[in-house]
């Protein structure tokens, strides 16, 4: 088992280009590397701080399980209101429906209905609305 998860771990890491020789020398490398980044936050101010331009929702699949992150930008502070329809346009789950602060946010879906069921594998359309404006993103639900 530990032979065939190294086998696998080894092989996505060659498709990155990482070429390294073992998971000890990958786990230093990794932890080089989030030592780094846990030093630049420290040092980060409120002016060097990321802040969004414009309204934009985007996702991603998590490939161990049924969910997908929707993450989204918001330019000002407003009422947030996120709900996924299928494909027949009938709404199948409120996510958000809040005032929220202006910045980078993200909600996962678990793939269940406003009924806690689960929804079958398709096209799923995400909504977002936040005052006049709206932006919509297909996603694909597969189980």
């Amino acid at each position: 088992m530990v032979v065939s998860v190294y086998n696998y771990i080894h092989r996505k890491a060659h498709l990155y280009g990482i070429q390294k020789s073992s998971l000890k020398e990958a786990k230093l490398k990794v932890n080089r590397i989030w030592g780094e980044i846990l030093t630049i936050s420290d040092n980060t101010s409120i002016f060097n701080v990321p802040i969004p331009t414009h309204l934009d929702v985007t996702n991603y699949l998590n490939p161990s399980n049924p969910t997908t992150t929707i993450a989204f930008s918001l330019p000002e502070k407003g009422v947030v209101r996120l709900s996924v329809y299928n494909i027949r346009g009938q709404l199948v789950k409120e996510l958000i429906n809040a005032c929220m602060a202006r910045g980078f946010h993200k909600v996962v879906w678990n793939g269940k209905d406003n009924g806690k069921r689960n929804v079958s594998s398709g096209l799923y359309f995400v909504r977002m609305e936040v005052g006049n404006t709206s932006k919509v993103k297909k996603i694909l639900r597969m189980k």
